[in-house]
């Protein structure tokens, strides 16, 4: 893009209330480093507010949400099981669905059930950070030599298949078993998704010997973090910043020396809890446009920096982006042609600004002179 020209600037608004027209958000430890390339973040307009086009955000948290003891609402199938409703599989009460294997041989009994929806809609975009099932089951002759297993089928995603504990008692035992598979399987793909609505579970134990399998619920826990704004913290915010590379401390926006490197932003910079590094090189117009805000500010020049403008601008009464020029006047005291080499006999800073950025209307630019200066 042209330096000082930003075009369609994208408007993001409602981010923990900062002022409208925020471009580019850091939160947490994020950063930007431009290395050989150009770019050129440019802030919205406003008539009544700074135009921040670089926000570091000063407060805001990731929150953990749990959503402890899903349960079912449905007995798809409750196989050879007795008892098996939706009373009785819901809740630890010590209620039990019985299923009695009289044989000599090995059986196998299931009861598929259904349920466990969120009691809201999962934000997308949510990370999940725990998926934990929960069985209460006992068998009474025990199950040290059984197979039992839960297979859950979340709504439009895959199975996946959890082996629950076998104990050698009589008793009751509440087992949590973890099926998260890491954060990258089934249910956490459903649950950035926006789309976990619920699942089918079925509880399968294959018994070899006689006794009655009991199982009083089957519940499902969820931890997730809804997306959300964070405060700057990590290296970002540590101090002291004593220049690049020096470990624990780094800067929010980093432009390195190189010779296709060009970093301009058409805004106010806003990141009072961190440290701008940047290093001019080939620049043609200014740097920061409308104010910095920052911890720390390092800019450092190359030796082929020649650019004679300010570099950061700080208006006191700006009505929002300008377009400027630097106008020299040279006298010419003799006959045609006139040199424009040397010192000018007046120079003069010049400002053109529109009602409206976006559309300028022709013959209603207004003209300011921001400052002149009479040469020798």
């Amino acid at each position: 893009s042209i330096p000082g020209a930003c075009a369609n600037p994208i408007n993001t608004t409602n981010v923990l209330n900062p002022p409208p027209g925020v471009q580019f958000i850091f939160g947490s430890d994020s950063q930007l480093a431009v290395k050989a390339g150009a770019a050129e973040i440019c802030g919205t307009y406003s008539a009544s507010k700074p135009p921040v086009a670089v926000y570091g955000l000063t407060s805001g948290a990731a929150t953990p949400t749990a959503l402890t003891g899903l349960t079912t609402t449905n007995v798809v199938s409750p196989g050879p099981f007795t008892n098996a409703t939706t009373a009785t599989l819901a809740n630890m009460d010590g209620q039990s669905a019985t299923w009695t294997n009289a044989g000599k041989g090995a059986q196998t009994g299931t009861v598929t059930v259904s349920g466990y929806a969120p009691p809201a809609a999962i934000p997308a975009g949510s990370v999940l950070t725990s998926a934990q099932l929960r069985v209460v089951h006992g068998n009474s002759a025990g199950s040290a030599n059984d197979s039992l297993a839960v297979q859950i089928n979340p709504t439009g995603g895959t199975a996946i298949n959890a082996t629950v504990p076998a104990h050698g008692d009589t008793a009751m035992h509440t087992d949590t078993i973890d099926v998260s598979e890491g954060g990258t399987g089934s249910l956490a793909n459903l649950v950035y998704k926006g789309a976990f609505s619920g699942a089918q579970l079925t509880y399968s134990a294959n018994v070899k010997h006689t006794g009655t399998e009991s199982l009083d619920a089957i519940q499902l826990d969820l931890t997730y973090v809804a997306p959300a704004f964070r405060a700057e913290n990590g290296c970002t915010t540590t101090g002291p910043y004593t220049g690049v590379g020096n470990g624990s401390a780094c800067a929010l926006v980093t432009s390195v020396n190189s010779a296709g490197n060009q970093f301009y932003i058409q805004g106010t910079t806003y990141a009072p809890k961190a440290v701008l590094d940047i290093t001019l090189n080939n620049a043609a117009e200014q740097i920061f446009r409308f104010g910095v805000v920052s911890r720390s500010l390092w800019v450092k020049e190359t030796g082929s920096f020649n650019y004679t403008g300010p570099v950061i601008e700080v208006p006191d009464d700006s009505p929002g982006f300008v377009f400027s020029v630097f106008l020299n006047v040279y006298l010419c005291q003799s006959a045609p042609p006139c040199q424009t080499t040397g010192s000018p006999a007046e120079s003069a800073r010049v400002a053109f600004v529109d009602g409206d950025p976006t559309s300028p209307v022709p013959g209603q630019r207004q003209v300011s002179v921001l400052s002149w200066s009479r040469g020798y």
